[in-house]
Parts: structure tokens; C-alpha cells; sequence
């Protein structure tokens, strides 16, 4: 039988020097879930397993710490607690024994041209050396506990700088700092946003330029405001115009620039000028559906479940109950034949170590989803801001600790409740700081604690198979990417490359054969629109995505949202009524038929003005094609299908429109390779093949 053979001991050390606790036991392996004074971690699945406790402080003196253990050996025995030890802690003594780092150097960022100052304290047996290294390498005269480089030049730019001390007794070293180093010059705008004329139902997008950026941006359309991206290039798009935006007024406010934080005020305003949508010819065009013609693998689609819970911690975390879903709500979003079919489930990573969310995950999956997660934050004694809110970083004394925390999450999903995670997001939003839980990460940070952390600590529990993804950044770009996948050995750790889609036009982003582009969060944050026409711009977006920047998978933001009456789920059930707008029967022209697995293949995307059109076909099943028919103008439509490598004796469709919510139509014959529809106005239509 599994049995304790070595309880934790009490452990005292001085402040700023590491505790570890270890405890071993006999016929194991087994669980183990740590608490540190009250806190609740989950530790390794081993014989002996140890807790480290990194730069210790004198206000962790008389901390308890124990750990309980349980699915220990092959009967998956639970042994519960170990005894409890006491951790001392004791001011460090001045001027004597091994060197320890008492103030660790600062981030620095300066313009191009410009020196950085680094500093960094330390206590010990006199004398102390000192001398500093730049990216691991010693930096020629740099001997004493500051260091002022030379005049910076963009290849600076992301270098790391720590101080290693030494006396006769050993050496340390301090934290990496990391150099940001922005091209010289003011922030200024280079590129004002320009007046818009289109089309009712085309969308308009709006685009302010800067240099020496990157700006914090607010978008002001018509008085409304909308947090923009935080970039050198910020573009807003009305995804679709209506009749009564015309003359509307678009400025945007930019703020927090370049390495100065400058503020430079509104941009110009910009007019709306939006006119009556032309007609469609209905004179009829063909559009070519050819089998032979092969662009990505889709994935799947998704949403998420994540906050709105039935219970929180002390911190105002969820710990239970997580955005539980009804019958009909599961029915709806993950059931082929009574819903939309959505294949992927987007679920939250708690940083307390809860699980709220099993029961919508394990319904979901069992409705032939995939799962996968992402955190919203380290644990704040993980944070450089000691908060899981209001952004901050993950320490890098806490890379490995962040890195055992989320593999033994994904494990105890897998091992513990049986559920098997598909991915796993390094941070959600990490350009993005929230009053709520978030984190900020650097694309250097990214590619650290990816190679050096998450990818080996999978791979050592035999997690290898679960695909790691970056960035998730809140809108559609990669920057904080590109540190990594510029670097083979990190690259060779990403299943996934992915960001969010919000207030942003579709875009290619290259990944590697094997690596998958996803986006994985949007939705409407404004006033729920239940309409058609929000609708059909959904549905324009996503052929937007899936044709121009050849996703493999895309997202809404909640699968339901049961916490106010905005359009940020699929679903609303937040009255206590089930609302389900227009965009979710739209959506589901694309998800419920384009299963995971089917490949998009050549089709005429414009046959005709204003219709929009991408085919899908199942590899493994001959002839199998689903085809999807945006028609945004207001009249019909006539387009012939033309089949070129397959043959197929029928089509069924199915229609969206505002009256009709993905309803079936009668079969129509396509037995000699092609068929002639009328797409109705304003309306979303899928062809399915036998």
C-alpha cells in the first residue's frame, strides 16, 4: 500500500532565499494538491514531490504548509494530508555569507540613441563582485551594481540584462530585465482617418497611422466610444452600414504612446457617408465549385464558457458553478441535428485551482467537441503587480512554477475528471490591461517561458500531445508572436498560432505545415442586435476569415451569456428568457454542416454584386461538398453552380434570412454538374450534397 515516508520539515531560511518542501512516499506515484497558508496549489504527480517558495519575505514568517496526496500507486489510494511544517523567515544578515539579490533591475525602455540604466542591489560577505551580462553574456567592463549602456540601437530591442554577484562563498544571479528600444523621433500621426462613402449592408473601415508608436486608442463613432487596438496602424470597421449611419462622425483619441506614454489628442474626423445598396443583377452568373482546389483543414467553431458563476473566492474568483447552461442551451449551440453543431469549447483556466466549468466541458464533448483552455492570469503571488487584476507580468522567478501550475490543470482535467484538452493558450489578451484578470506578456516573455517552460514540462509528463498556443492577442495581429516563431526550437513547440477578432478586418498570417491559425474570441459589445442584418455581417466575417485569411478555426466569445443584455454570447439568457438573435441561425449556416476534418476547396467568391460564396468538401467521403451563399443585396440573386472534380445527384439547401432560421428546402437535382438557385435577399444559404 502507498505509504508517507518522509513528512514535510519545517524549513528556515533567511528573506530572499528559496524554501523547499519535500515530501516522499513509498508505492506510488502519486497526486498531490500543496497549501501554502491557506492557499491552494496543485503540485506534481510523483514519489517525491517538492514545493519551492522563491525569494521568501519576512511576511511569510510562521506561514504552515502541507500537502494532501491522493491517486497514489495502482488502487488510486487517497493517503490526505501530510503533517503541516512552519516556514522562518529571518531578516538577512547584512554583509555576511552567500551573495543575496535584495533589489532586482527594472524593465527600461528609451527611444533609439538614447542610453539604459540598469540596477540591481545585493547583500553578502564582503567583497562583492560584481558584472553584468547581456542575453548570458558578460558585458566587458560592466563590474559594479549599476550599468549604463551605450547609445541603444534597434538591435537592442528585447535584450535581457542580469547582474550576477560573487563573493568567496558563491555567486547569484538576479533577474533578467529587458530592454525595449523604440525608433527615434516624437509619436505623431502620419495617417488621419479618411471619409467613408459605401453602400448600405458594405462595411466601412476607418485607419489612423503613427509613428514612433506604439498609441493606446479610443474610437468615437457617432459619440459612442469603443477601446481600439494598441498599435502603430489602428483601423475601426462598421462590419455593416445601414441607411441610418449616413453622416455619422469618426474620430479616434490616441493615447499612451511610444516609450513616453505621450497623449496626442483626437485625430481628424471623418464622415459616414452611406447610400442605398445597389440591386442585385438577377440576370444570374455562374460560380465554379472545384474539388481539385485544396486551401486549409477546418478545426472546428466554438464559444465559450468562462465567469458568471454561482460561487467565488476570496479574491472574486469563480470557484463553482461556472456559466451553467441549460438543456435546451447545450442543444442548441453543440447538437448537430437540434442546434448549430459548434466543435470547439473555449473554457477558462482558473488560477485557484477550481474547476467551475466541467459540467458545460464534459456535455459539450459529449456532443463530439473538442476542448481547450486559456488563462486570464497568474496567481498574484506569481505577478510582478500582486494582483490577478489590472494586468501586470508573470515574474520570471515564476516561469517554471506558472508552468507545473497549468500542466497539472490540464492533467488533473484529463487524469481526475476525464476530460481530454486539445490545446492550451499561454494568456488571454496579453496587450490588454483589464480592471478584471488579466496579464501582460512581452513577445520575448512569450518565447521564454514557452521554450524554457510550458513545452518541456508537457513533454515531461507525457502531455506532449495537448498543442500549445500564442498569443491571443485582442485583435487580429501577431506581434507578440513573431519572437517566437522566428525561432525554430520555439516554433517546434506551437500547435497553434491564434488572436482575437475584434473591431478587425481578416488578414493571412503564414503558419508552418502541421501548425494551425485560429481565432478565438469576438462578438458584439455593444447593445444586443437581435436583426438580419447584424446577422448577415456576422456571416460575412466569418467568410471573411475562413476565405482571406484561411483559418482553421474560429470563435464567438460566450456560447451564452447569462450576465447582461449586450451581443457578446451566441446565446442571452440573462432576463431569464432564452434570447437567440438572427447571427446565431447565420453563424450556424457555417457550423453546423462544415464538420471537423472537411477541407475548403476553390469556389467563385463574387458572382455576382453582393454575394459572397466558399464550398467545403468531406476527404473522405467522394462528392460530399457543402457550399455557403451570402447574398447581402436586396433583391434576388440567380447564381449556377458549377461542380469541376466531383459529382453529386442533388443539393439540399438550407436558408437564413430573419423569417427563415436555417430551414430545409426541397431537394434540387444537380445530376448533370450544376444547378441554378435563387438566393433570396438579404439571406444566408448552405447546399449540402448526399
Amino acid at each position: 500500500m502507498p505509504s508517507i515516508t518522509t513528512q514535510l520539515a519545517n524549513q528556515a531560511v533567511l528573506a530572499g532565499q528559496t524554501a523547499t518542501f519535500t515530501v516522499a512516499v513509498s508505492n506510488g506515484p502519486c497526486r498531490s494538491f500543496w497549501y501554502i497558508n491557506g492557499a491552494g496549489y496543485y503540485g506534481a504527480f510523483a514519489s517525491t514531490i517538492s514545493y519551492k517558495i522563491p525569494n521568501t519575505t519576512l511576511a511569510m514568517n510562521g506561514w504552515k504548509v502541507f500537502v494532501n496526496l491522493y491517486g497514489c500507486g495502482t488502487m488510486g489510494a487517497n493517503l490526505g494530508n501530510s503533517q503541516a511544517a512552519v516556514l522562518t523567515v529571518t531578516a538577512a544578515q547584512t554583509g555576511t555569507g552567500v551573495p543575496t539579490i535584495t533589489g532586482q533591475p527594472a524593465n527600461q525602455s528609451v527611444m533609439a540613441g538614447q542610453t539604459a540604466t540598469f540596477r540591481a542591489a545585493a547583500s553578502g560577505t564582503a567583497p562583492l563582485a560584481y558584472h553584468w551580462q547581456k542575453n548570458g553574456v558578460n558585458v566587458v567592463g560592466a563590474t559594479s551594481a549599476t550599468y549604463t549602456t551605450p547609445a541603444t540601437t534597434s538591435a537592442d530591442n528585447g535584450s535581457r540584462f542580469q547582474l550576477v554577484v560573487t563573493n568567496s562563498t558563491g555567486s547569484v544571479a538576479s533577474d533578467a530585465a529587458t530592454l525595449t528600444v523604440n525608433s527615434g523621433g516624437a509619436p505623431t500621426i502620419t495617417q488621419q482617418p479618411q471619409s467613408q462613402t459605401v453602400q448600405a449592408e458594405q462595411p466601412a473601415t476607418f485607419t489612423v497611422e503613427v509613428s514612433n508608436g506604439p498609441c493606446r486608442s479610443l474610437w468615437y463613432i457617432n459619440g459612442v466610444v469603443y477601446y481600439g487596438a494598441f498599435a502603430s496602424a489602428i483601423s475601426y470597421t462598421i462590419p455593416s452600414t445601414t441607411l441610418a449611419m449616413n453622416g455619422w462622425k469618426v474620430f479616434v483619441n490616441l493615447y499612451g504612446c511610444g516609450s513616453t506614454g505621450a497623449n496626442l489628442g483626437n485625430s481628424q474626423t471623418a464622415i459616414l457617408t452611406v447610400g442605398p445598396s445597389v440591386t442585385n443583377n438577377t440576370g444570374g452568373s455562374a460560380a465554379t465549385i472545384d474539388w481539385t482546389t485544396t486551401h486549409q483543414t477546418i478545426t472546428g467553431f466554438g464559444a465559450a464558457t468562462a465567469f458568471q458563476c454561482a460561487s467565488h473566492d476570496a479574491a472574486g474568483e469563480c470557484n463553482g458553478g461556472g456559466n451553467r447552461w441549460t438543456t435546451q442551451e447545450l442543444n442548441l449551440l453543440y447538437d448537430q441535428n437540434l442546434g448549430i453543431g459548434l466543435s470547439l469549447i473555449r473554457f477558462k483556466i482558473e488560477e485557484n485551482g477550481s474547476f467551475p466549468y466541467n459540467t458545460n466541458i464534459r456535455n459539450a464533448i459529449a456532443k463530439g467537441a473538442k476542448a481547450w483552455g486559456a488563462p486570464w492570469s497568474p496567481p498574484a503571488s506569481m505577478k510582478t503587480n500582486g494582483s490577478i487584476n489590472n494586468g501586470g507580468s508573470l515574474a520570471p522567478a515564476f516561469y517554471q512554477a506558472w508552468a507545473s501550475q497549468l500542466v497539472n490543470y490540464v492533467s488533473a482535467l484529463k487524469n481526475t475528471y476525464g476530460i481530454p484538452v486539445y490545446a492550451i493558450s499561454v494568456q488571454n489578451e496579453p496587450d490588454f490591461v483589464a480592471s478584471y484578470e488579466s496579464a501582460q506578456y512581452t513577445g520575448q516573455q512569450f518565447h521564454d517561458f514557452v521554450v524554457n517552460n510550458l513545452c518541456p514540462t508537457l513533454q515531461s509528463v507525457g502531455l506532449g500531445n495537448v498543442k500549445i498556443m500564442i498569443a491571443e492577442q485582442a485583435h487580429w495581429q501577431f506581434n507578440l508572436a513573431t519572437t517566437t516563431k522566428n525561432d525554430a526550437g520555439a516554433d517546434a513547440c506551437i500547435g497553434i498560432y491564434a488572436a482575437h477578432g475584434y473591431n478587425s478586418a481578416a488578414s493571412a498570417f503564414p503558419v508552418n505545415p502541421g501548425q494551425e491559425l485560429w481565432e478565438t474570441e469576438d462578438s458584439d459589445l455593444g447593445a444586443q442586435d437581435t436583426s438580419s442584418s447584424n446577422g448577415l455581417a456576422w456571416a460575412q466575417k466569418l467568410h471573411d476569415y475562413l476565405t482571406i485569411a484561411n483559418l482553421n478555426a474560429w470563435h464567438y466569445w460566450w456560447a451564452v451569456d447569462s450576465g447582461d443584455s449586450t451581443g457578446q454570447g451566441l446565446l442571452n439568457d440573462a432576463s431569464g428568457t432564452l434570447v437567440i438573435p438572427t447571427r446565431f441561425y447565420m453563424i450556424g449556416q457555417y457550423t453546423k454542416f462544415i464538420r471537423p476534418g472537411f477541407v475548403r476547396i476553390g469556389a467563385t467568391v463574387s458572382p455576382v454584386a453582393n454575394t459572397y460564396v466558399s464550398a467545403y468538401k468531406d476527404p473522405t467521403s467522394s462528392g460530399h461538398v457543402v457550399i455557403v451563399a451570402i447574398n447581402r443585396g436586396s433583391g434576388n440573386a440567380n447564381v449556377t453552380f458549377q461542380f469541376n472534380g466531383f459529382t453529386a445527384a442533388s443539393v439540399t439547401p438550407y436558408i437564413t434570412n430573419g423569417t427563415l432560421n436555417l430551414t430545409q428546402q426541397p431537394a434540387i437535382s444537380s445530376a448533370g454538374g450544376s444547378f441554378t438557385y435563387s438566393l433570396l435577399p438579404f439571406s444566408v444559404t448552405t447546399f449540402v450534397t448526399p
